[in-house]
């Protein structure tokens, strides 16, 4: 028995929502749901909203981060809607949140284009889970992580603080993307 129970898709399929059901790849979320609820009435069930990939992603077939985004927090409302779905971690729009800060680069915070770097791509969605579970009590970082090579950012006081807003941002609107930079909390 499990009070909480987290789902999420295949970043592949995480763009459109179509591929989610049926028998594809991607498919099978009406029966995966049912079985959830009936072997687990009292989960709550929640949902890991994905990130995009790096806009010069070789199979990014949108061309930019920013529309891959939107088609995943589309995706994410319909499920949203069409099952109830208690609760979403919308760590996609905190990712696109600290990219649309003055830290991004055109690693936008990813490791090889699909997968998010160590460093700050690793703690926003440390931050989003923990500002989306555990909230409202936050303020915990890892200080000793050295990941500056490779498209990884290094975890400052000053970029922790980026990271944790992109994260709260995200979860008091998860539908749009906000600037970091542009708010003092």
């Amino acid at each position: 028995k499990w009070d909480i129970i987290l789902i999420h898709q295949v970043s592949t399929y995480s763009n459109d929502y179509s591929l989610w059901e049926g028998d594809g790849a991607g498919g099978y979320l009406q029966e995966l749901i049912r079985i959830i609820r009936v072997t687990n009435p009292q989960a709550t069930i929640g949902y890991l909203m994905t990130h995009s990939y790096r806009g010069t992603y070789w199979a990014n077939s949108e061309g930019s981060s920013y529309q891959r985004w939107r088609n995943i927090a589309d995706a994410t409302r319909q499920l949203k809607l069409e099952y109830d779905i208690d609760f979403i971690i919308p760590y996609g729009t905190a990712v696109q949140n600290l990219r649309a800060s003055s830290l991004n680069d055109s690693y936008e915070f990813s490791e090889d284009g699909t997968h998010m770097g160590a460093g700050l791509g690793d703690y926003v969605a440390g931050c989003c889970y923990f500002e989306s579970l555990l909230a409202p009590r936050y303020g915990f970082r890892l200080t000793d992580l050295d990941e500056s090579k490779g498209g990884r950012r290094n975890i400052t006081d000053q970029t922790a603080v980026v990271a944790q807003k992109a994260a709260i941002l995200a979860t008091l609107d998860m539908w749009n993307v906000s600037d970091p930079d542009d708010y003092d909390m």
